[in-house]
């Protein structure tokens, strides 16, 4: 077998997709329940669908043991380069409008601002293989968790 290297999560997936016959993403989300457009943010890292969803999708396209830790690592640098895009477009809206309206508008002195914190939440994961897969990636990344690491992490 060839080996074939892979720019983005993009790629990996549609590549092991076309090897089951999904030749299309809009198949690839309907054969794993996804909704396309969720489908597209994920491989753009623009949207997390959690670590357990996105392993599953990993499987269900038959991406190889031994290429969990790279699947893995283009799903971080998609969400890293989305991160950067959100960042770059904040910043350039900054540039263009410095002050937002509603600053313009000022509260008449009389107005007092109250403001209580809210309640702690907590995500209280029942299942660690739950968490984000933002959270995932990172952990696989300190760790340095091969394949076969990745795939017994979410047997367990």
């Amino acid at each position: 077998m060839q080996a074939t290297a892979f720019d983005s999560l993009r790629d990996l997936i549609m590549h092991h997709a076309a090897r089951r016959g999904w030749a299309t993403q809009r198949t690839v989300a309907v054969m794993c329940g996804l909704d396309e457009s969720a489908l597209s943010r994920l491989l753009n890292g623009e949207q997390d669908i959690g670590a357990r969803r996105t392993h599953a999708l990993f499987q269900a396209v038959g991406i190889p043991v031994d290429q969990y830790d790279l699947a893995y690592a283009l799903l971080g640098r998609a969400q890293e380069q989305a991160r950067n895009n959100r960042d770059s477009r904040v910043a350039a809206e900054r540039r263009l409008s410095p002050m937002p309206p509603a600053a313009l508008r000022t509260a008449p002195s009389n107005w007092t601002l109250t403001h209580t914190r809210p309640t702690a939440v907590t995500a209280g994961y029942a299942d660690l293989a739950d968490v984000p897969a933002s959270v995932a990636v990172a952990l696989f990344t300190e760790r340095g968790y091969s394949g076969e690491q990745i795939a017994a992490f979410f047997a367990a």
